[in-house]
């Protein structure tokens, strides 16, 4: 075995000294989100493929106990995070270029002390979130830390200020609403709300409910365009879609935006703070959705438990993995009586959710599993075979998967079964 690792660590070294030199702008390349949304990197599966080789060859040689510390202090990386993107470390460098943690604190607002500062940014840097030259102690940008610049268009930047912050609160309730006998999740615990209250009604009364469903809106400009370019959507044109818990209506809109022959609709739960803001943005003077608003069919208030108004083609987005296996099941058996009443050839659902696999890239899903545990009974992401399982249970069948680059979520497209 030690002479298999020397050999190994042989030609690891001479490849990152590669990636660092001859092929440092492909590695540029690779790992940029470019600031125009229409570009998209095509796909390179054997990248793919060596970074689940070497984070499995990783996790076999990682001695236990550094594995078991990163997973206690993984909430230190979090909090760093917060802290950097709240004091606007990204803007500062992106501004100035290179900077010692001294010379970044000048330009925060507040200002803040640079001793701590730099313990953060170390840290960050050593998980890959910004670069760290030793030579000069100072810090630079690099593709993971641009992505939180406030201007990038993708504004990933809103969800380090709610996950770390928000969520972090809540998980300090999330052993005892694991209880056995616990009817309230964590999230009801914290906020001292009854177990009967629905979340959405829990959350669209707290005082960050904005900034969550803006967060959720900013998570679908940011994989729009993958989802449209790695999706045959022409096969629905012209429509009507429906967009099932279609939120503010924004990716309502990215889809009428993108395909100008096509015609939508929305529904959302009728009350929610969700509903109020799409309808402001379709149909106010001064919503900022008003130029595929004659395209707009309907804006419903409803409920997807109960009567689903009937259309030829719906999408349903981050939605499903809120839900038990046996409430998943009610929706889904509801769309497909609604989409039979349409009598329309090609008709189709498409769920817009992450997969659960035990690939690091798929790694999202997990988290998002355990984001579920906090505001859900029964709520999670699921494998592949969990979502032929709903399928098979509610009349459907899974006519293809659909893995759209530079996202988190993949496209099931799905069928009424014979």
């Amino acid at each position: 075995m030690e002479a298999r690792l020397r050999s190994l660590n042989s030609e690891l070294s001479q490849l990152l000294h590669e990636l660092e030199s001859e092929y440092v702008e492909e590695v540029k390349t690779l790992q940029s989100i470019p600031q125009d949304p229409k570009t998209i990197p095509p796909p390179n599966p054997e990248v793919s493929k060596a970074v689940e080789l070497l984070n499995n060859v990783q996790k076999i040689l990682t001695p236990p106990l550094h594995t078991v510390i990163d997973g206690m202090f993984g909430f230190t990386v979090s909090k760093a995070l917060s802290t950097a993107v709240t004091c606007g470390v990204s803007d500062i460098i992106e501004a100035n270029g290179p900077l010692t943690a001294a010379q970044i604190a000048e330009h925060t607002v507040p200002k803040t002390a640079s001793g701590p500062l730099s313990q953060l940014l170390r840290l960050l840097a050593s998980s890959g979130i910004f670069t760290h030259r030793e030579v000069d102690d100072t810090f630079d940008n690099n593709a993971p830390s641009f992505l939180l610049t406030k201007s990038h268009w993708t504004q990933w930047y809103r969800w380090a200020e709610l996950y770390p912050t928000r969520f972090y609160d809540i998980f300090a309730n999330l052993e005892p609403a694991m209880a056995h006998d616990e009817q309230r999740t964590a999230t009801h615990i914290t906020y001292n709300a009854e177990a009967a209250e629905p979340l959405f009604t829990l959350v669209s009364r707290l005082p960050w409910a904005k900034q969550f469903f803006e967060t959720i809106g900013a998570g679908s400009t940011a994989m729009a365009p993958g989802i449209l370019a790695d999706y045959p959507w022409l096969e629905l044109i012209p429509g009507p879609v429906c967009d099932l818990a279609g939120g503010n209506g924004e990716f309502l809109f990215t889809i009428l935006n993108e395909f100008q022959d096509m015609k939508g609709a929305l529904l959302e739960l009728d009350g929610s703070m969700a509903l109020k803001s799409a309808k402001e943005n379709f149909q106010a003077e001064s919503g900022k959705f008003l130029t595929v608003t004659e395209r707009v069919i309907a804006i419903h208030a409803g409920d997807m438990f109960a009567k689903i108004p009937s259309y030829p083609f719906y999408t349903i987005r981050w939605t499903l993995h809120n839900w038990s296996d046996d409430q998943a099941v009610m929706i889904l058996k509801n769309v497909r009586d609604s989409i039979q009443q349409a009598k329309h050839t090609g008709s189709r659902l498409l769920i817009i959710e992450a997969m659960v696999t035990n690939e690091k890239m798929a790694r999202p899903a997990l988290y998002g599993s355990a984001v579920m545990l906090s505001g859900s009974k029964g709520g999670k992401e699921r494998t592949e075979h969990e979502w032929r399982s709903l399928c098979d249970r509610s009349g459907w069948i899974i006519h293809m998967i659909y893995r759209p680059r530079n996202c988190i979520p993949n496209i099931l497209d799905l069928r009424v079964a014979d």
